[in-house]
């Protein structure tokens, strides 16, 4: 499976405020093999890293509990590891390198 990383959307600290979010932006990830563009995963900063949120559906069931389930999953594992863990080493340095240059630091 081959990836494209495409842009990395930072939230400005207003939006973030604004939507009460641990947020700090998203990405848009070209998947080659499929054609298919996936936007809106969510990029979430940890103590060390970055969780990437697959864009995902939130509901209610009928007794009034929350739930979400991801809008995008490969079936087979491996690749579905594959695609996280592209994540983390090709995309975690672009980000980690736009929000400095955005805070000046």
């Amino acid at each position: 499976m081959r990836y494209e990383f495409v842009e990395f959307y930072p939230m400005s600290e207003e939006e973030r405020k604004k939507y009460r979010t641990k947020c700090v932006g998203t990405i848009h990830i070209y998947l080659i093999d499929y054609e298919m563009d996936v936007r809106g995963i969510r990029v979430i900063p940890l103590r060390k890293g970055f969780f990437f949120e697959i864009p995902h559906y939130r509901f209610k069931d009928e007794d009034g509990k929350k739930g979400k389930y991801p809008l995008l999953r490969f079936v087979n594992e491996e690749k579905h590891k594959a695609f996280m863990n592209f994540l983390q080493k090709e995309v975690t340095p672009v980000v980690e390198a736009k929000l400095k240059s955005q805070s000046g630091k």
